[in-house]
């Protein structure tokens, strides 16, 4: 009785093992009403993976230190603005973001400041009088969580930059939250 226990047991994760693939797989590729979707799967229990993937989005990131803000950019040549940044350093690595900051925004899971942790976005923005957020900016957290947030973005200013929020009285008063989309 204990055997038939244990082959239902396993029979069943193998099944839901099985549907939930099935089920991702389904969202890696792009329909016309998706803003994001990810090519490369990651097993949320293959921590090494998403944290090799978090490293290189950083490493990556900051090779574009330098280049120039271009309003609507999306490319080195170019240069990038905020969003055009982030979502060309994603699909490097699989992950496609939709191109403006209030798109990226939709997608992924809150974090607080706290456990951002390193290619998690962070986002900016303000509170309109009815309430509600309005998202203006976007970059990549290249802190580890507990550390001081700092990100790496695309300044109109400055172009790619490294900001430490803390430290930057512009950026901190204009904060609204952190999300991760690397599971």
């Amino acid at each position: 009785m204990v055997k038939l226990f244990k082959y239902f047991y396993i029979f069943i994760f193998l099944f839901l093992s099985l549907h939930i693939s099935s089920q991702l797989n389904k969202r890696s590729s792009v329909s016309h009403g998706e803003n994001i979707c990810y090519n490369k799967l990651i097993n949320p229990f293959q921590s090494s993976e998403s944290e090799k993937i978090r490293m290189k989005i950083v490493q990556d990131a900051k090779k574009y230190l330098g280049i120039k803000y271009r309003n609507s950019g999306s490319n080195p040549k170019t240069g990038f603005d905020c969003s055009g940044f982030t979502k060309y350093i994603f699909r490097k690595k699989g992950i496609s973001l939709n191109s403006s900051a209030p798109g990226q925004s939709k997608y992924g899971r809150w974090v607080s400041t706290k456990s951002a942790d390193q290619g998690d976005l962070a986002f900016f923005g303000y509170r309109r009088s009815n309430g509600k957020l309005s998202i203006t900016h976007t970059g990549i957290v290249i802190s580890k969580p507990g550390s001081p947030l700092s990100f790496i973005h695309s300044s109109s200013k400055r172009g790619i930059m490294i900001t430490e929020l803390n430290k930057d009285p512009y950026w901190k008063k204009n904060f609204l939250f952190v999300k991760s989309i690397i599971h």
